[in-house]
């Protein structure tokens, strides 16, 4: 039932609000480091119109939750929850708390580090405050869910026509992960984006060289390897009908890598924002085109192995790679095998 409940109610959530994570991720996690949420959350602690504006915030957030999923119930498709309000209030709490807590975590971890803050400051009562509305925002919205079901909502006919708006085929794939894998990509986004800041902390904390760098990036890009392997699948099973269609190579590598530099732009950003902190520019582009070409790399090893799925080869692939890193070899070198691969994957004027 937990499975059900996790489609219903915490999939659309972050489907639909998958662009302000994305952003609030950006901002908090990559390009602000702990010790400048450290020294924000100080100064919460200290001024009182910060933390009301807080608690505000807080505030506003669990209302656009409770809307959204309020909104979601009022769908004659999500009737059949309506079920739940024969439960007490004690039972049905304790099946969606789960729900509650998976969508907040943004405010549950913020609400941790101005705790902690707050611990080391004596600043006891700011700290009980804080938790005691974070528990009266999670009864609020759990007695509103409730009261929500109880009522009967007419069946309505008439529906609001939707306009589709055509979307370039660059786009389609991330449409698809927002629509149909959204903690997916979430999720991969996230790690890979924390992984590579503590690498370049690391680094740039000394004792490191840019070998350090090259092998974060070789970890950060193997945990997009579910993201290609959707991508494979989402070329072969939803976008069969260009198998009738021969695209050129020129066409199809235009295409293809359009695509992919609109997921790996997080990370892109991410290593030109933190690359000013290296001196030689020849380093910053190596590490910029080694990052992309890994992508397409890993893309190709995907595409090799969609009829069989074996996981030796990307361990063997992922160590090769790591030894080479570890020995010296530049990576513009490695950067042109990654390429050649790739573009023999697609050759093929017949092949997605």
């Amino acid at each position: 039932m937990r499975e059900v409940y996790f489609k219903s109610f915490v999939s659309p959530f972050y489907k639909a609000y998958l662009g302000f994570f994305i952003l609030v991720f950006l901002i908090l996690g990559v390009f602000m480091e702990l010790k400048q949420h450290l020294m924000i959350a100080e100064k919460i602690m200290q001024i009182q119109s910060w933390f009301g504006m807080l608690i505000f915030s807080f505030i506003l957030y669990s209302f656009l939750h409770l809307r959204f999923q309020i909104k979601l119930l009022q769908d004659p498709s999500y009737w059949i929850f309506q079920k739940l309000s024969f439960l007490p209030f004690s039972k049905f709490s304790k099946d969606f708390i789960s729900i509650w807590f998976t969508n907040h975590t943004l405010i549950l971890l913020y609400s941790l580090i101005i705790s902690y803050v707050g611990i080391k400051n004596g600043a006891w009562d700011k700290v009980v405050f804080l938790w005691i509305s974070i528990l009266i925002l999670t009864l609020v919205t759990l007695y509103s869910t409730y009261k929500t079901l109880h009522r009967y909502y007419p069946e309505k006919r008439i529906h609001q026509t939707r306009i589709i708006r055509i979307k370039p085929y660059f786009l389609w794939f991330s449409f698809h992960l927002k629509e149909n894998r959204p903690l997916l990509l979430l999720a991969v986004k996230i790690t890979s984006l924390i992984l590579l800041n503590g690498f370049f902390y690391s680094y740039f904390s000394g004792g490191y060289d840019m070998r350090w760098l090259a092998f974060g990036l070789l970890i950060s890009s193997y945990f997009h390897y579910p993201i290609w392997q959707e991508k494979v699948e989402f070329s072969e099973y939803q976008l069969y009908v260009f198998k009738n269609l021969p695209r050129t190579f020129r066409t199809k590598l235009f295409q293809e890598f359009s695509t992919m530099t609109v997921l790996v732009l997080p990370e892109l950003l991410l290593l030109f924002y933190q690359g000013r902190g290296i001196t030689s520019i020849g380093n910053q582009f190596s590490l910029s085109f080694f990052w992309v070409t890994l992508q397409l790399g890993i893309y190709g090893l995907c595409i090799f192995d969609k009829k069989k799925i074996n996981l030796n080869i990307p361990f063997i692939a992922f160590l090769l790679v790591f030894l080479s890193i570890l020995f010296g070899v530049e990576l513009l070198f490695l950067s042109i095998i990654f390429l050649i691969f790739y573009t023999r994957s697609i050759y093929s004027p017949y092949q997605n």
